[in-house]
C-alpha cells in the first residue's frame, strides 16, 4: 500500500455569470479611472514588468469579488473540511501586455492562509499560472518518477478562479497572445481572536 501524504489544495472552478460580470465591469471601471496612477509593478524587489494596484494609492475593492469569494472559498474550506474566520486582506488588478510576466513568489504575510486569482480577461497562451512543488529541492535525490511532479501548471480563462495556499511559490509565464491578460488577485488571511 502507498500512502500519498502532505497534498496540497488548489481550487479550481469558473465564477457565475451575474456575479463575473459585475467584477468585470468594477475591474473596468477601476482601471479607466486609476491606470494613469498605477505604476508598473517593477520595483526593487521585483524583476516583472506586470502592472499592478497593489501599491497603488487607490485600492481596488469590489462587493461582487467579496460575494464571488465567500460562495468559491466556502466550497474550498467545505472539501478541505476546515473551519476558520477568514477576511480578505487585499485584493488588486493585474494587467499584463503583451510580453508581461510574473516571476516566482508566494504571499505568506499578514496571517494569509489562502491566496487566489480570479482571469477577467485572458485569450488563449496569455500566461500560465504555475505552481512550484514546495518539495522540488528534494526531487532531485529521488528516481525519476511520473507521479511527483516539480510543477503544476493552470492555464487562465474568463471566468477562471483559483484558490491556493498563500505559501504555494507561483509565477506566471509571458504573455504571448497579443492581447491584455487582466485577472484580480487577493489575500485571504486568518482572523486571530486574541482574547481567546
Amino acid at each position: 500500500m502507498i500512502d500519498h501524504h502532505f497534498s496540497l489544495p488548489v481550487y479550481s472552478s469558473v465564477v457565475e455569470d451575474n456575479l463575473f460580470n459585475v467584477l468585470k465591469n468594477d475591474v473596468y471601471s477601476y482601471i479607466q479611472n486609476n491606470e494613469a496612477k498605477i505604476n508598473n509593478f517593477n520595483t526593487s524587489d521585483w524583476d516583472c514588468n506586470t502592472i499592478s494596484s497593489i501599491t497603488a494609492e487607490e485600492q481596488f475593492k469590489s462587493e461582487a469579488l467579496e460575494n464571488i469569494l465567500k460562495t468559491h472559498f466556502n466550497s474550498y474550506l467545505t472539501d478541505l473540511n476546515v473551519t476558520a474566520h477568514v477576511t480578505t486582506s487585499g485584493m488588486w488588478v493585474n494587467i499584463a501586455d503583451p510580453g508581461s510576466y510574473q516571476e516566482q513568489h508566494n504571499h505568506i504575510g499578514n496571517n494569509n492562509i489562502f491566496s487566489g486569482v480570479i482571469w477577467i480577461d485572458a485569450k488563449e497562451d496569455s500566461g500560465d499560472l504555475i505552481f512550484r512543488n514546495p518539495y522540488n529541492n528534494l526531487l532531485n535525490i529521488l528516481p525519476k518518477n511520473t507521479k511527483i511532479h516539480s510543477r503544476v501548471i493552470y492555464r487562465p480563462y474568463e471566468k477562471g478562479i483559483c484558490l491556493f495556499p498563500a505559501f504555494l511559490e507561483h509565477s506566471v509565464r509571458v504573455n504571448k497572445s497579443g492581447s491584455r491578460r487582466i485577472s484580480v488577485s487577493f489575500n485571504i488571511a486568518q482572523i486571530i481572536n486574541k482574547n481567546v
